[in-house]
């Protein structure tokens, strides 16, 4: 008997450390996430949960930042989230939104899994990524400085794929695209 108000006082301090996600979103279900295409054997590097989370100090302040695909809990769609360390402690930015509803009205879009994926690329691999790609004249191409710390890669499964990178000298996260 004493064993579960023990049991409960536990699952209940667990709870308190829970992530609070973004408001309107949440994480992917099992079933969302049940394709082959996230399944480790199918792709270049390994992910332990399917694709829809990464970490590293990706803007280069000592600290391990995480960046997530949720989904609406508003709309037909998902997103590519960033919780990310500051000067005022972690906080959340949205790098992605794909909004079904918007890109397809009047067509009675069901939305049934996330689509994308989202890795933690090291320098070193950020470095070669970026050689494979042909930029635009628009896009903001990494300098030395910007591979001093990892990149998150953005990508659709055997299909377009872009990077999430800091860069040193805009102080902002840019997307570089390496595929479409």
């Amino acid at each position: 008997m004493r064993r579960i108000p023990i049991l409960l006082f536990i699952l209940l301090s667990l709870e308190a450390f829970a992530l609070e996600l973004p408001e309107g979103w949440r994480l992917p279900t099992a079933k969302e996430l049940s394709g082959e295409e996230r399944d480790n054997q199918h792709n270049s590097y390994i992910s332990e949960n399917r694709f829809t989370k990464a970490e590293g100090d990706f803007n280069g302040d000592g600290k391990i930042d995480s960046a997530y695909i949720l989904i609406s809990n508003k709309f037909n769609g998902d997103g590519l989230f960033l919780y990310l360390s500051g000067t005022k402690g972690y906080e959340w930015h949205i790098l992605e939104e794909s909004n079904w509803d918007k890109s397809y009205p009047d067509k009675n879009y069901v939305y049934s899994s996330p689509n994308m994926g989202v890795g933690t690329l090291p320098p070193s691999t950020f470095r070669r990524y970026v050689g494979k790609a042909w930029p635009t004249p628009t896009d903001i191409v990494p300098t030395e400085e910007d591979f001093a710390n990892p990149a998150l890669d953005y990508f659709r499964f055997e299909s377009a794929g872009s990077l999430f990178f800091w860069s040193k000298s805009e102080q902002r996260f840019v997307r570089f695209w390496y595929s479409d």
